[in-house]
């Protein structure tokens, strides 16, 4: 039988034909009835049950006319040649033979210990037992919960027996079935030895003890107890140096990034041919007091951590990207309006751990298209699209939402408010709730995100929300006007945390890029607005993220990523976060662990800005890839030829490849641009001073044909 039928209830709701394209159920309730006869045995349950399951409010004749009224619809949208449904006097239920279940399968498999068995129940977790799915009964609701702690039991099981074996300890797959284990059980032991031996077996043991201390310390304030004796005993190997790390060999046979690429610690391989030249990584990163000169805007986005943050209780995060929201009304200030509330909703996901939001490009919209969404969606590799649009009468406001489910080519929900201008921020809220609602059901996470706004005066705001938009400009002008409009938001507002940390920000670019006449003042004031900034709210992202980049400025690294990485423990989905901490990665020389933050940061923004490819050519190249290399920094000087330092970098990587011509042309190429760019200047912008690296980069560029 080929047009089988095809209901998936792992994740969410979803019905396909026997092709694959997906069938709308239109009522709620009959999708209810669906999906709790797909879980019968033998797929047939009495009538009288589906009654009282989700007509109970009705009389008995009315219930019961409910209930063929529905039978009747369902079988209308199921559609197809052989009838799904099997009805009499007394029974409903489904053909066994023109259906499959997606959940009925997960547990037939989940019962087994048959490896094979168990990685393909793997496969088939999705997502949480009907996530999201609107109850329309408190009976129905309550049978839910229960399928859905059965299924969270028997997916805890099959991620434990997975892990118990313990093969590919050091893989991100490993990695990422443990994070799965411990979003579902976060007080289980399992998926925190499983997470340190992985970190071990990387060579990052900082990171084993970590996830100890995080664990430990979860224990104790929600649990009152200590880790067991097996896990203390797993720290105290791992910090004897007794699980060593995976063999870069075995590792590299595994496509598996590691830290280091190379067949000794603490070195980094560039491959030449057959021959592969080796850079000593810099001991220490301890800077002195001296010029940092130039590095790469992309210092500004420092920050990520693999610190575990809050566990998320979706197997797979919800992937959803915010498009901006239409002007309706087309004056200055609506349009500021919309361009505000489409970045607030984007921040205020991005700090929910289990919520990936991409931080790419959305055209807008004003008109709804499903295939155009669609379109969209697969773009960002994302399956939710919120879009919107906001119009301005005098002092009322308008705002209309939808949020679209690309997957089932429909709208979960949309909605409309009208209000009172000075109502904004309530309407943004509820919208944050809504989403975080759908895609989470957790309504206490929603409540939480209100801290990602700091102030309930609209002109403040609407002034900050000008403020960044010109400091991403990033030239003098526009960076002097952004510590104007940031000053103007703290007259609306004195009280606020956000405005500060954007002034520190100025004072950063203003010492990094030779703006100021004076650096060591700017970077005095820039850490004197960070601090007040921090202070006024010390769970605020952007403090952190300014005092790290100016601690970096003054010279101590280690203590400004550290500071960096409390930023995005703080708001863990921020691309420009991670993005930026793989940038410094490779000013630094830890060149494997850049490339693989790299690949999670264009993950979150498939269309990336343009120091994204210039610093990832940078970092393949560094940890032994240079075809890869190459192709990226191909990109970015198509984007933008007229950057000299890229050609010069671009040089030494056609020159590792033993392409010798590329390299000459791409060296003139360099020169006519900036007659005055050498090995110095180059190595400047792609490395730290004070360390081994700077030195290595110079003598890499010179032996390309840089001019010394």
């Amino acid at each position: 039988m080929t047009d089988i039928r095809r209901i998936s209830l792992l994740g969410g709701f979803g019905v396909t034909d026997g092709a694959g394209r997906p069938l709308r159920i239109r009522l709620r309730k009959d999708r209810a009835l669906l999906a709790w006869l797909a879980m019968a045995p033998g797929m047939q349950r009495p009538r009288e049950a589906a009654i009282g399951l989700l007509w109970a409010e009705s009389d008995e004749r009315h219930a019961a006319a409910s209930c063929s009224q529905a039978l009747y619809s369902l079988r209308r949208d199921l559609g197809g040649e052989e009838d799904l449904l099997r009805t009499d006097g007394e029974t409903i239920g489904l053909d066994p033979d023109a259906c499959q279940c997606d959940a009925r399968d997960f547990a037939r498999l989940a019962t087994g210990r048959d490896p094979d068995d168990l990685h393909a129940a793997e496969a088939l977790l999705a997502g949480e037992f009907l996530d999201g799915f609107p109850a329309p009964s408190d009976e129905f609701e309550e049978w839910m919960q229960v399928e859905r702690r059965r299924f969270r039991g028997l997916a805890i099981d099959v991620l434990t027996a997975l892990l118990d074996q313990g093969e590919d300890e050091w893989t991100d797959d490993h990695a990422s079935r443990a994070s799965r284990l411990l979003a579902l059980d976060p007080y289980g032991e399992t998926g925190v030895h499983a997470m340190m031996r992985h970190h071990a077996r990387r060579g990052r043991k900082a990171l084993a003890a970590e996830t100890y201390e995080a664990f430990r310390a979860r224990l104790a304030e929600d649990l009152d107890v200590e880790p067991g004796a097996g896990t203390e005993a797993l720290h105290a190997a791992i910090m004897r140096g007794e699980i060593r790390p995976a063999t870069p060999t075995s590792a590299e046979s595994a496509g598996i990034i590691t830290p280091d690429d190379s067949s000794a610690p603490g070195v980094i391989a560039l491959s030449r041919g057959p021959e592969p030249r080796r850079w000593s990584r810099a001991r220490s990163l301890a800077l002195g007091a001296g010029s940092l000169a130039v590095l790469a805007a992309a210092l500004l986005f420092l920050g990520v951590s693999d610190k575990p943050g809050p566990a998320p209780m979706a197997l797979h995060p919800p992937r959803i990207a915010v498009a901006p929201f239409a002007d309706l009304s087309g004056d200055d200030r609506s349009a500021l309006l919309a361009k505000g509330l489409s970045s607030d909703l984007s921040t205020a996901l991005a700090r929910l751990p289990g919520v990936f939001v991409s931080a790419g490009n959305v055209a807008p919209a004003t008109e709804p298209d499903l295939s155009a969404d669609r379109d969209a969606a697969d773009a960002l590799g994302v399956r939710y699209l919120l879009r919107g649009d906001l119009q301005r009468s005098g002092e009322r406001l308008r705002v209309s939402a939808r949020l679209v489910d690309t997957n089932e080519g429909r709208y979960v929900w949309s909605t409309r408010y009208e209000s009172p201008l000075e109502d904004f921020f309530d309407i943004q809220d509820e919208l944050v709730l809504r989403i975080t609602a759908d895609l989470r059901g957790q309504l206490d996470e929603g409540e939480r995100l209100r801290r990602t706004r700091d102030t309930e005066n609209l002109d403040s705001w609407l002034a900050s929300t000008e403020a960044y938009g010109a400091f991403l400009e990033f030239n003098p002008t526009a960076n002097a006007t952004a510590r104007t409009l940031w000053v103007e938001a703290l007259d609306h507002d004195p009280a606020r945390a956000v405005p500060h940390a954007g002034i520190a920000m100025t004072h950063f670019q203003d010492a990094l890029r030779g703006w100021s006449e004076d650096r060591e003042a700017s970077i005095a004031t820039g850490l004197e607005h960070a601090r007040i900034a921090r202070e006024r709210d010390p769970e605020q992202p952007l403090a952190y993220q300014a005092l790290g980049a100016l601690t970096i400025l003054q010279g101590n690294v280690e203590e400004g990523l550290a500071l960096r990485r409390e930023a995005v423990r703080l708001a863990p989905n921020d691309f420009s976060a991670v993005g930026g901490l793989a940038a410094v990665l490779g000013g630094i020389g830890e060149a494997g662990e850049a490339v693989t933050l790299f690949r999670r940061a264009l993950e979150l923004n498939p269309e990336p800005p343009l120091w994204v490819p210039i610093w990832f050519g940078h970092a393949l190249h560094a940890s032994g890839r240079p075809d890869e290399a190459a192709t990226w920094l191909e990109r970015a000087l198509a984007r933008k030829p007229g950057l000299a330092y890229v050609h010069a970098r671009l040089a030494a990587v056609y020159d590792d490849l033993g392409r010798g011509g590329d390299a000459e042309t791409e060296i003139r190429a360099a020169l006519e641009l900036d007659p005055d760019l050498d090995t110095t200047s180059v190595a400047q912008a792609f490395s730290l001073p004070g360390t081994e690296f700077r030195s290595r980069m110079e003598t890499l560029l010179a032996e390309a044909g840089v001019p010394e």
